[in-house]
């Protein structure tokens, strides 16, 4: 049991420090990556966050928060328009867009 185990464990130990190989191609590809623009410091996810504008819209009435205007603008521009409202109570189901005419 403890040579099971013993044998286990250098095995593990084995796969999990690098070559002398594999060292020496990382070592290689380092100029490259460089040369690519393989800098971790230029890759989008390590960019700082940037609130963009809120999209101009025509119907402002619509608008309450700069949500709204980002899901509005798409359709203004497929010239969708807003039913009128019915008396049902408000819901998602209930904001029904259709083809402007």
């Amino acid at each position: 049991m403890r040579l099971k185990l013993v044998s286990a464990l250098l095995w593990g130990v084995t796969l999990a420090l690098p070559s002398q190989a594999f060292a020496a191609e990382e070592k290689a590809a380092e100029p490259a990556k460089a040369e690519a623009g393989g800098s971790k410091s230029k890759h989008w996810a390590y960019q700082p966050l940037k609130s963009p504008e809120a999209p101009a819209v025509k119907n402002q009435d619509w608008v309450r928060t700069p949500i709204d205007a980002f899901v509005l603008a798409p359709l203004e521009l497929k010239n969708w328009r807003r039913r009128r409202k019915s008396n049902a109570p408000p819901s998602f189901a209930g904001q029904r867009w259709m083809p402007g005419a």
